[in-house]
């Protein structure tokens, strides 16, 4: 036991008090003062513990040591978001907002953005322009759909300050750029280099899914503490610490990606839809340019694909009549220009066909 790694004790700690926490929501036996510090503290804690994993990760990392760096920052900045709430506006009646924790939320965004991309970039250095654009459809898409629901919620019930408003307009932008970043990180890797990709994107999905939910809630006025959706912001980063506590497969140099298709597709007729939709029930500006934008990226992926495909082919007819080694046209190429001559033939121009048998050729 003394021998295991230092990771594995602090993965052990993220976990017991998330698994706690989780029995305490489904099945309260914990008494009203325990359960009050579990929702206090629970996310500070979730958040902290993941960064500490991180950045222990990054330690031992020579590709990714950048990109777990700059996760760590970002969940240590919610976390203190986190813990400041707790600390200093748990009890008040009407938290200020903005506020200290919000400028540290808002800050936790920059980071991760950067952490993402690094991710992703490393994992797609060869990735076509197609895949790119796949990838942008499926960003597009997603940050549309999420900001006709989200962001329309938050806007349509604003009623405080300039700054209060726009603190809370923010963050459903915030995990639209979240979204975004993990639809295309899914559409650059597929799963065969995903690696910590099959980790990453599911937790920070379900990060953004519970925000925007916390959001809405809030902005309708039905949101209530202590319930299930609590637990989605401990569960997503102890998701993370899962990350970056296992040991990345390596992929043999021969195995390679397969993007997926099917997320850029389904955000596309996403977009399609609520640009549809847009004409019987009005949604807001930002939905409809991000719906726009994701149709006019389609169109011009489909230029592009055409235009490979006219290359492809024009590249297959002109392999299909040479011959690979001298460079000479072949015997398919022999009879498509016998037959075109034989058709047109003239008694002024006679056509002379002359076979030459080479003996000894090889030598």
């Amino acid at each position: 036991l003394l021998r295991r790694r230092p990771a594995d004790y602090v993965l052990a700690a993220l976990a017991g008090p998330v698994l706690l926490y989780a029995v305490e929501l489904l099945f309260h036996p914990m008494s009203a003062d325990v359960s009050e510090m579990f929702q206090r503290f629970a996310s500070s804690s979730a958040m902290f513990g993941a960064a500490a994993l991180c950045a222990m990760r990054a330690r031992r990392s020579k590709d990714d040591r950048a990109a777990w760096y700059m996760l760590a920052l970002g969940l240590a900045l919610w976390g203190g978001g986190c813990a400041y709430y707790a600390i200093f506006l748990w009890n008040l009646e009407a938290p200020p907002i903005p506020s200290i924790a919000d400028a540290l939320w808002v800050a936790f965004y920059l980071p991760t953005y950067a952490s993402l991309v690094l991710f992703m970039r490393r994992r797609s250095a060869s990735t076509s322009r197609v895949v790119w654009l796949d990838a942008l459809v499926g960003g597009l898409g997603i940050g549309g759909a999420g900001a006709a629901i989200a962001f329309q919620s938050v806007l349509e019930h604003a009623q405080g300050s300039t700054a209060e408003t726009a603190t809370d307009l923010f963050y459903p932008i915030g995990d639209l750029g979240l979204m975004g970043l993990v639809v295309a990180a899914i559409t650059f890797t597929g799963w065969k280099r995903a690696g910590v990709w099959r980790w990453i994107a599911p937790a920070f999905a379900l990060f953004s899914l519970c925000d925007s939910l916390y959001l809405m809630q809030i902005a309708n006025g039905t949101y209530v503490s202590g319930g299930l959706l609590d637990l989605g912001w401990p569960a997503s980063v102890l998701i993370v610490g899962i990350a970056a506590w296992k040991a990345e497969p390596r992929v043999r140099p021969g195995v390679r990606a397969r993007p997926t298709f099917v997320l850029p597709i389904a955000c596309g007729l996403a977009a399609l839809g609520l640009l549809g939709f847009d004409h019987f029930d009005r949604t807001n500006l930002l939905a409809l340019c991000l719906a726009l934008a994701s149709i006019l990226v389609i169109v011009l992926r489909l230029c592009l694909t055409l235009r490979d495909h006219a290359r492809l082919l024009a590249h297959s007819r002109h392999e299909a009549a040479t011959d690979a080694l001298t460079g000479l046209a072949n015997r398919r190429q022999l009879k498509t220009d016998l037959a075109a001559h034989l058709e047109d033939l003239d008694p002024e121009r006679p056509l002379l066909l002359t076979l030459f048998d080479l003996d000894g050729f090889k030598q």
